[in-house]
């Protein structure tokens, strides 16, 4: 179930947002399911001190919405919260 759609401008944001903690503590073992790519080759790389490095990842992510110049969208990232049942069906 998709409970809100919450727009933003800038890509980094949200993956910060997405591999750090949460609100809630929520964001436990975060990684890339599913991309134009392999997503073990989109994965964020981790620095020598331990955090990991988004740079790469916000680069190609920015590089579709920067080719579109003046036409592109104000707030062209959006997030989709899904709801996750708990028991033996859970997604």
């Amino acid at each position: 179930m998709i409970g809100k759609v919450l727009r933003g401008g800038r890509p980094d944001g949200l993956i910060r947002y997405l591999y750090g903690p949460g609100r809630h503590e929520e964001h436990t073992d975060p990684h890339i399911v599913a991309g134009w790519r392999d997503p073990a080759g989109l994965e964020p790389p981790l620095r020598p001190d331990g955090r990991r490095d988004f740079r790469p990842l916000n680069g190609l992510l920015n590089q579709p919405h920067a080719a579109l110049g003046p036409r592109g969208l104000d707030q062209p990232v959006a997030l989709c919260g899904a709801g996750r049942t708990a028991g033996p069906d859970a997604v």
